[in-house]
């Protein structure tokens, strides 16, 4: 114990910088349009990234830092994506339909659950207004390899990404 006194008192900045170190939330909320998502869906596990390719969709992207989630002083980077028809101005994609939407959840981390997983259940809705949609999200969806369940639930706006 007196060794660690002695350590943090010569790095007193790095000790305190440790424990004080937080992160900001960051999000974003973007679609695309005539795109699809691609990955191969019977071995999604083996790829860490989706791939965002040209199609006759548009595709949903929620990103987030998760803001230090787990709680390691980390950052925690996370997708959850989806994609519908184009040329709608309104849908409803529920459990087995989100199959269909190609929705995932990808964490992009240092951690057991990083990569691609398949969103497997909950609910997404959402509706055109001018340039924008106007989405309502309870989905969930299990880690790779410890099955914790990951949900996102809120409504929020996504506005077209910028190139």
């Amino acid at each position: 114990m007196i060794r660690a006194l002695i350590y943090c008192g010569l790095s007193l900045s790095l000790c305190f910088s440790a424990a004080s170190q937080e992160f900001k939330l960051i999000e974003s909320f973007v679609y695309s349009e005539n795109s699809q998502i691609e990955y191969d869906t019977a071995r999604p596990y083996l790829q860490k990234l989706y791939g965002l390719v040209a199609g006759e969709s548009t595709v949903f992207e929620y990103k987030s830092n998760n803001a230090g989630d787990p709680g390691n002083h980390s950052e925690g980077h996370v997708i959850w994506a989806f994609q519908i028809n184009t040329g709608v101005d309104s849908f409803r994609l529920a459990n087995a339909e989100l199959k269909e939407a190609r929705a995932v959840y990808n964490q992009l981390c240092r951690c057991q659950d990083k990569g691609i997983s398949k969103i497997s259940s909950g609910e997404i809705t959402g509706v055109k207004k001018m340039d924008s949609w106007h989405i309502t999200m309870d989905i969930e969806a299990l880690g790779r390899k410890t099955t914790y369940p990951y949900r996102v639930k809120q409504t929020v706006t996504f506005r077209i990404a910028q190139d």
